[in-house]
């Protein structure tokens, strides 16, 4: 008899402490999702202001001639708007993209800085349309190629460009430039051939939206984690 009373009053008291266990970690699962919704809003905030880069290929053809440069270009993004910043481009070495001469000069160095503006005149989620302005100087060492006694030729030069840009954004961290324009080019060899139409492939790195979702990421996987050990 008393071991069923003994029984009875366990359960009855474990009861009791079940009961009071489980408002206990609903409370406490209801604050970890509370807190885990706040930093969401938090890391996903509108900024007017985030960091922009972009690798790309700027190349031109001057009658059957080749010249293809490798270029970064780094800055901000101005309320989803504007895009500013600095770009530095070089002569591509890659064989399958090596300069060919232009008219009559072959390139054996070429490197150029610009300060650039985008002004995106379509934003969608995954296809925009910028409309670049750059202004630029740098300077080149070049061959004649006509001379047979090694002539050297060598500038500096001052450039400035407009044209058009497609952006397909298929990846929030990553996605693919198209474009074209015109450069024109002051410097003292008229004839060098610098100057004209070109074509652009590139690639766009938002880092913003990399460095937001590994914040989330660590943000939930905090939150998990305090989940197994109610």
């Amino acid at each position: 008899m008393k071991v069923k009373i003994f029984v009875i009053v366990y359960l009855l008291f474990s009861g009791i402490l079940n009961a009071q266990e489980i408002p206990s970690r609903q409370i406490k699962r209801d604050s970890l999702n509370a807190q885990l919704q706040a930093d969401s809003v938090h890391i996903y905030r509108y900024k007017p202001v985030k960091p922009y880069a972009n690798l790309e290929l700027t190349n031109s053809y001057v009658g059957n001639s080749f010249l293809s440069l490798a270029g970064l270009r780094g800055g901000v993004t101005l309320f989803n708007k504007h895009i500013c910043g600095l770009g530095f481009y070089v002569l591509n070495k890659f064989s399958i993209f090596k300069s060919d001469r232009v008219k009559k000069y072959q390139f054996d160095e070429l490197r150029f800085m610009t300060l650039f503006y985008e002004y995106h005149l379509l934003d969608t989620k995954h296809f925009d349309i910028l409309l670049p302005f750059d202004i630029g100087y740098g300077d080149y060492t070049a061959n004649l190629v006509s001379d047979t006694s090694g002539y050297r030729t060598n500038s500096n030069m001052a450039l400035g460009g407009i044209g058009i840009k497609l952006m397909l954004m298929p990846n929030r961290w990553i996605g693919l430039k198209l474009g074209g324009g015109y450069r024109y080019v002051w410097e003292k060899n008229a004839g060098i051939g610098l100057d004209g139409l070109y074509f652009t492939v590139g690639i766009r790195i938002d880092m913003d939206h990399a460095y937001r979702d590994l914040r989330y990421f660590q943000a939930k996987k905090k939150y998990r984690k305090n989940i197994t050990q109610l």
